[in-house]
């Protein structure tokens, strides 16, 4: 990476920076972690097809196996695999522009960037020694992105920020999923090697118009007002092919094309108590937004390529900035409650056959806190320390027609976590 800076005058500030990266290593592997007792398992390899379902389940233990008979390496850090030296390719590259312009009474600062990402990676993805799921991903990204915005001098009570921000990115996915031994969809074709082909492209947009302002009503107290209102356009085409090597062709599964938008307006409001120079109370509310979006997993069923419509979430804080002893340590703590609407959920539907969807499937509620203290034992040394605990819930959720998962933890929010 590489950067150019140019000032001509104090008034105009100019940055160049100049980007990339190219990683070759090996790619991921899967761990496989048996839940049946030896012997029980509903498939025997290799040449058996279809995997019945509602099958019982044992607990986990070192000796069990999984549906087709394969054990759990003993340690957990150990796995296998039928592939050696499996491929991870990532390049990158990107360039952005920086203009800072000072005015009486006012900057004017432009942000021009390009990124794009071009990604190759083969998976051993049923975790075993032998020749059962292997997925190779491919997969380009490129994105544009202008902003521009107007900040006020920030020598008055009240202080502004008028931007406009434009974004523009293109997707491309080319996937083979590699079924072999006669396990999942080869059973069309003989038990012969069947790469199932995924294949999508995706096109969005985005702008938006949003307006930051505060205001110190004395040397204590301020408030803090933000608006923002987005458009987001998105066009997504998928064509998903069997490509079995006893035939000439691939075989179609399902093509899709569609396009939608979605408007919200989303905004900020918040208050600071300068309590003493050291302590810092706040309170705060946020309307927060995220876009709509389809699902690219869809593999074998045109159900699975779902569209949801965007989440959106309610956000209340409370909490404090200090600093003690010098500032040798800070300590800051909040409180608050997240109110989610239309949550976008991945859902593994069983039926007819398994797939995976992308729905707005629940609206959901978390109740938090958390605590970060940072040390300074000297000037050239710090320690941090962060402490979270959640209470999530579904509120409503549900799974399928009488089934229902309101008063579940919601997935990703654990109870207690600490780093440090």
């Amino acid at each position: 990476r590489g950067q150019l800076r140019f000032q001509p005058n104090e008034a105009i500030d100019l940055l160049v920076n100049i980007h990339g990266s190219d990683n070759n290593s090996t790619g991921w592997f899967e761990h496989v972690v048996g839940r049946m007792p030896p012997g029980t398992q509903p498939l025997a390899p290799p040449g058996v097809v279809g995997v019945p379902l509602g099958f019982p389940l044992g607990l986990a233990c070192s000796s069990c196996e999984n549906v087709v008979g394969f054990k759990s390496p003993g340690n957990f850090w150990t796995t296998e695999s039928d592939q050696i030296g499996d491929l991870n390719k990532i390049e990158t590259a990107g360039a952005a522009f920086t203009a800072n312009i000072d005015f009486d009474g006012f900057s004017l600062t432009s942000i021009t960037a390009y990124e794009e990402v071009d990604s190759i990676n083969q998976n051993n993805a049923d975790g075993m020694g032998v020749d059962l799921i292997n997925v190779n991903f491919g997969e380009f990204s490129e994105q544009y992105s202008q902003e521009l915005r107007v900040t006020s001098a920030t020598d008055h009570a009240f202080q502004w920020i008028i931007g406009l921000d434009y974004f523009a990115d293109e997707t491309k996915n080319d996937t083979f999923f590699n079924f072999n031994n006669g396990f999942g969809p080869s059973v069309l074709f003989g038990g012969a090697l069947t790469p199932v082909r995924q294949l999508w492209k995706q096109d969005g947009e985005s702008f938006a118009i949003f307006t930051h302002t505060t205001y110190d009503f004395n040397d204590r107290w301020k408030g803090t007002l933000g608006i923002r209102w987005t458009k987001d356009e998105k066009e997504f085409d998928a064509v998903n092919t069997f490509n079995p090597v006893v035939l000439p062709v691939s075989v179609p599964i399902f093509t899709f094309k569609d396009e939608e938008s979605w408007d919200e307006l989303s905004y900020r409001i918040g208050v600071d108590w300068q309590v003493t120079d050291r302590v810092m109370i706040y309170a705060s509310y946020n309307r927060g937004y995220k876009s709509g979006a389809y699902n690219g997993v869809a593999l074998y069923d045109i159900n699975e390529l779902t569209k949801v419509d965007p989440e959106l979430v309610d956000a209340f804080e409370i909490g404090a900035k200090t600093s003690w002893l010098d500032n040798r340590v800070v300590l800051n703590g909040a409180i608050f409650y997240n109110d989610f609407e239309d949550l976008q959920q991945s859902r593994l539907v069983s039926t007819p056959a398994p797939t995976l969807t992308l729905q707005n499937a629940a609206n959901a509620e978390i109740f938090g806190a958390e605590l970060e203290m940072q040390i300074y034992p000297t000037d050239r040394l710090r320690a941090v320390f962060g402490l979270s605990i959640l209470d999530s819930e579904y509120k409503e959720f549900e799974l399928a027609p009488g089934v229902s998962a309101d008063g579940n933890e919601m997935v990703g929010a654990p109870d207690l976590t600490f780093n440090g």
